[in-house]
């Protein structure tokens, strides 16, 4: 039984060329107020469907040769380089759901190099009971649509770029670099218990990939034409395994994520895989329930990590929760810089009318880390860092 998707459960396997009805959504918002002048068009912004560009022309007064009180409506199809026929109908929809009484449920086809580009129907439907038929003023027209059976939408694949490299992930004919991950010593002790999981494990990989998306993890790796084992002893071979296959572009499951977003902010952090960094250390603030009891772990953590989002939420709890923490929580230990940060969150708790956009000096100094990383990110700067780093980048960049 295959899964479900775009709303439709699917029971067994659809048959070759299945295509589904598709719906194209037109709405004419004021339409009593648009001109009903006889030949006046409107013609709506487009939509893509089965790899074409379609719009709704309509005459809310008719056609010139419409009859009188009448709406006409035509389907276009705005593709330069269109091809084949569809099969569509045209349908005005009432606020209950359903569809007004006298709605046009013919089935008419579509051809291309027929001398015109649309189709439809002079004398679609009465002016007046489309008039009745809005909601809130406005008109619904729904449009459904499919290609033919014997005349699907043009195959045109993809980039193969990304597969590409995907394949190359512990691909061994091309690899220039070997990691050892574990014990060489464990290893060998372990080939004689087969029945206990491997310590260690060997995982090929290649330097201009590296170089690239992690590198810090090709700056360990020796140059050389033979395979010498780099030893990775301060990541466990299952998050490290992920970590690689996200440098080759594959996506590690959210509830891998969810589970181990610490150790994946570690790795990342470890190795200079700083997008994936990221996106565990956002996954581990948002999943993450922060108390008195553990907020001075997660804020010294997120410092050693220059993990300047995770230090923001838990600057934001210690503000938002001062009596409970002061009573609770130890500051001896706490670096000084900790405290021009804590002195940040609850300035921009007493700013709130600020925008918090601007790139004055002002600003800057209470963004939120998520703001400044746009700013950085959209002048292809680098995103990683603390909240100093990233604003000091930003002053320079003007």
């Amino acid at each position: 039984m295959s899964s479900s998707r775009g709303g439709y459960a699917h029971v067994g396997n659809p048959p070759q060329n299945y295509q589904e009805w598709e719906t194209l959504k037109f709405r004419l918002h004021d339409f009593e107020g648009m001109p009903s002048t006889k030949g006046h068009m409107i013609t709506t912004p487009e939509i893509t469907c089965f790899g074409q560009r379609w719009a709704l022309q309509v005459y809310p007064g008719g056609d010139l040769s419409s009859k009188n009180g009448m709406i006409s409506i035509f389907l276009k199809n705005c593709s330069e380089n269109s091809g084949g026929s569809i099969q569509f109908a045209v349908s005005i929809k009432e606020d209950d759901g359903g569809y007004a009484d006298g709605k046009m449920v013919s089935t008419e086809e579509f051809q291309r190099g027929s001398g015109t580009d649309a189709w439809g129907w002079t004398d679609f439907y009465e002016r007046s009971l489309a008039i009745d038929a809005l909601v809130d003023g406005t008109l619904f027209v729904d449009v459904s649509i499919k290609p033919k059976d014997d005349c699907l939408p043009l195959f045109i694949p993809k980039n193969p770029f990304r597969n590409a490299m995907r394949k190359l992930f512990l691909n061994k004919k091309y690899a220039d670099v070997l990691f050892r991950v574990g014990s060489q010593e464990e290893e060998e002790r372990e080939q004689h218990e087969a029945t206990k999981p491997p310590s260690s494990f060997s995982f090929y990989a290649h330097r201009m990939v590296l170089e690239e998306c992690a590198p810090a993890l090709a700056d360990i790796c020796e140059n050389g034409e033979d395979l010498t084992p780099v030893p990775i002893t301060d990541v466990r071979i299952d998050i490290f395994r992920l970590l690689l296959s996200y440098v080759y572009g594959w996506s590690i499951p959210m509830e891998e994520l969810e589970k181990n977003a610490k150790e994946y902010i570690d790795a990342a952090d470890l190795y200079g895989v700083v997008n994936l960094k990221l996106q565990a250390e956002a996954i581990y603030a948002t999943s993450t329930d922060i108390t008195a009891d553990n907020v001075m772990d997660i804020l010294l953590h997120a410092d050693a990590k220059n993990c300047a989002l995770m230090k923001e939420v838990a600057l934001d709890f210690i503000a938002e929760n001062g009596a409970e923490v002061l009573d609770r929580v130890n500051f001896d230990d706490i670096p000084g810089s900790l405290f021009k940060d804590l002195l940040v969150t609850t300035t921009r708790r007493e700013n709130k009318n600020s925008s918090g956009e601007s790139d004055n000096d002002a600003e800057l100094q209470t963004m939120r880390v998520s703001l400044l990383r746009r700013k950085l990110y959209a002048k292809g700067m680098n995103i990683d860092g603390s909240r100093e780093t990233m604003i000091a980048a930003l002053k320079d960049a003007r």
